[in-house]
């Protein structure tokens, strides 16, 4: 909440609370533009460094995310551990923190690009081309692959918020109100805490 806050993404809302600014459509263009040089970046890197075991990790989430594709509350925590089990392999200390600072942003889109229908199985055949890519070490080709990914999440993002204005629906939540409770957390876009990003060794990691 502070990095958000530092950022002008809280404001003052009712109550003495604070409230999460809603993105606008340009806000999100230019974020995903961010989002689709760096993922394209740890994709590249990943199909260098990327060690066996690390790939056999990516493999099992991916699986993990084919047998569950009709489960959308559970596969955009599967979509989360995915990305960030591409980006480790990097072993680019400053991608990651990079990345996470991103993520936290795009965290205030709360809602799950997967409820735009056939999302989820393009995301699917998006990662699929990713590790493929990786596997085959072939840098050039896990980018590309990693960028069309992120492009098509936008295309799908912004029809999400069509579809948000058209019904007069809220995307963003609030701030912890005086009763403590926090919104949820959109897991989509879900960047590791920030213990669990110290853990991550300055060079590579198994």
């Amino acid at each position: 909440l502070r990095r958000l806050a530092s950022e002008g993404l809280l404001v003052r809302g009712p109550w003495n609370g604070m409230q999460v600014i809603k993105l606008d459509q340009q806000q999100v263009v230019e974020l995903y533009a961010v989002r689709e040089m760096l993922e394209g970046a740890a994709a590249r890197l990943a199909a260098q460094n990327a060690s066996d075991a690390e790939i056999h990790r990516i493999r099992e989430i991916l699986k993990r995310e084919e047998n569950e594709q009709h489960n959308l509350g559970l596969l955009a925590q599967i979509n989360a551990d995915l990305h960030w089990a591409i980006y480790r392999p990097a072993h680019n200390r400053y991608l990651m923190e990079t990345l996470g600072y991103l993520a936290d942003i795009l965290g205030i889109l709360r809602s799950s690009n997967f409820v735009v229908p056939g999302s989820a199985q393009a995301a699917h055949e998006g990662h699929v081309a990713i590790v493929r890519a990786i596997e085959q070490r072939d840098p050039a080709a896990a980018e590309s692959a990693a960028r069309q990914h992120i492009v098509q999440s936008l295309q799908n993002r912004l029809k999400h918020m069509e579809q948000h204005e058209r019904t007069g629906e809220a995307i963003v939540g609030r701030s912890p109100d005086a009763a403590g409770k926090a919104p949820s957390v959109q897991q989509t876009e879900r960047s590791p805490s920030a213990p669990e990003r110290r853990r991550t060794p300055r060079a590579r990691q198994a």
